[in-house]
């Protein structure tokens, strides 16, 4: 008896395969390689006699309640204030964001500020990269507050020659840390699932850095040599991924460290996580359109992390909504059925978690298929946010 391949269930298997592999393959077959081609870090112990000056940068837009303590952790770290310099840019900021830098720099007097017209967060660092004098740049939001040795940490990690930058390992907790106290918040799906959404990126950051370098910035702190900086090219980029896709083109390393924290402090909810997953997916689609050429296979290790990490999870919206469309043409009424359920029930319980989200009911299991659709919802919006040249640097606080 002769059997006929039905293409659409190939093409189905196929791209329930590409989705599986970023969620669950890549992580596992990343392990794998690690294990295999690891290569350590040549350092040189830093003491207080040889710590290299440094310089950094934040853009603020609106931060009057945050800028302070921002500032604060960076004079409270282990590092040399003598050897800080901190350059903070405000974006057109109409709050009190400019006067707390004056009275921040009563008390720090190696901090300079300058006030922007409302231009966009890549503008604004534009501006300030041309202003450092120091050959390593750190840049930090003004949501973020760093661990006391990190500074120290991560500038020693740069006594490798290869390492062209380094990343910090950001912790999110959704609120405010007032003296470095905890307080206690009802965790929610924007916040509970990009937890999570974090867990997963630093099991991926970690091992590819062990390999030889990791796609992308997690935005909170990182730093990068100066010499490997270039200008962020328009207002759609990502200010935080082009400068690591910078040192990939020089095939120098970017380094995760997984013991270097910092503590993101913004609250969160599932709209503003949607508002802010759809914009910065577009950034990186822009990124990655600028810097294409780094997904051609002569670049290595680097172009095998971008397009697993970054291109088939910005591409999975589609591979679901294929799915969909492709399921309708299936002849094997089974296969169908199964790709339907699928889908149904992924869509069934993640409206199960939204309504549960409001009336402040946890469970668990519907919580992770809200962010599940609640991220590619972001990325699909992202696509047309990048198709018709939405800028993602200029972007209002919620």
């Amino acid at each position: 008896m002769e059997y006929k391949i039905d293409i659409f269930v190939v093409l189905i298997i196929s791209l329930y395969f590409l989705y599986i592999y970023f969620i669950a393959l890549y992580p596992v077959l990343i392990l794998f390689l690690s294990s295999f081609f690891a290569k350590g870090l040549s350092l040189n112990k830093l003491d207080d006699k040889n710590l290299p000056e440094v310089t950094i940068i934040i853009s603020a837009y609106n931060e009057e309640d945050l800028i302070w303590n921002c500032i604060k952790s960076i004079f409270d770290s282990e590092y040399d204030i003598e050897r800080i310099k901190v350059l903070v840019g405000s974006d057109g900021s109409t709050d009190n964001t400019v006067l707390k830098l004056k009275q921040l720099k009563e008390i720090y007097p190696k901090i300079d500020y300058y006030s922007f017209d409302r231009k966009g967060k890549n503008y604004v660092i534009n501006q300030l990269s041309a202003k450092a004098s120091t050959d390593l740049i750190f840049y930090m939001d003004a949501d973020c507050r760093i661990d006391t040795p990190t500074l120290r940490r991560m500038v020693e990690k740069f006594t490798d020659p290869n390492v062209g930058a380094v990343i910090a390992n950001m912790v999110s907790y959704g609120y405010e840390i007032e003296d470095n106290e905890v307080g206690n918040v009802r965790e929610n799906a924007g916040f509970k699932g990009e937890s999570i959404y974090q867990k997963f990126e630093l099991i991926l950051r970690v091992h590819e850095s062990r390999i030889f370098s990791t796609p992308g910035s997690l935005g909170a702190f990182y730093g990068i040599r100066k010499i490997y900086y270039s200008p962020l090219p328009n207002d759609k980029v990502c200010d935080d991924m082009m400068p690591i896709l910078n040192v990939a083109k020089f095939k120098k390393r970017s380094y995760f460290d997984e013991d270097s924290y910092v503590w993101e402090v913004r609250k969160k909810s599932l709209t503003n996580e949607l508002d802010r997953r759809a914009r910065v997916s577009a950034g990186v689609y822009s990124t990655l359109y600028a810097a294409k050429e780094l997904l051609l296979p002569n670049y290595g290790w680097f172009s095998f992390f971008l397009i697993s990490h970054k291109l088939i999870r910005l591409l999975s919206p589609f591979f679901l909504i294929l799915i969909f469309l492709f399921s309708f043409f299936i002849q094997d009424s089974i296969m169908m059925n199964i790709s339907f359920g699928i889908l149904l029930i992924i869509t069934v319980t993640g409206f199960a978690g939204y309504l549960l989200e409001k009336v402040n009911i946890v469970f668990f299991p519907f919580k992770i298929s809200l962010y599940f659709l609640t991220m590619n919802l972001g990325l699909f919006i992202a696509f047309f946010k990048f198709i018709f040249d939405k800028k993602i640097a200029i972007w209002e606080q919620k």
